[in-house]
């Protein structure tokens, strides 16, 4: 508890510099952007959590492929959703992903005889 209050209080104290040395850091398009991340999160733990309750992980699972397999599918449909959000709601941290995808997608094939 005492960590958390100790980075909650940095992060304070160095927005206040951060705010002094640049006024024009917390615009608009900032906040737009910070609402937008907060949106996408949100959607994001919930996809975690329902992904979580369709395949809970018991002390009774043992095993590579139990275990992998449950990790696997909550794993990828978070990560799906959050980086299809992402694209949606037209953040720039997701264009990389997405150039590379149509990348790999609408490469030409070789066919050779």
């Amino acid at each position: 508890m005492a960590q958390s209050i100790v980075a909650a209080v940095e992060v304070c104290i160095l927005s206040v510099i951060m705010l002094i040395r640049d006024r024009k850091l917390f615009d608009m398009q900032f906040l737009n952007g910070i609402v937008r991340i907060i949106s996408i999160a949100g959607f994001t733990v919930l996809t975690a959590y329902l992904a979580v309750s369709f395949f809970p992980l018991g002390a009774h699972d043992r095993g590579f492929i139990t275990l992998g397999s449950k990790l696997f599918f909550i794993a990828s449909t978070t990560l799906t959703v959050h980086v299809c959000l992402s694209g949606l709601f037209g953040l720039e941290e997701a264009r990389p992903i997405f150039r590379v995808l149509k990348r790999l997608v609408l490469r030409p094939v070789k066919i050779q005889y």
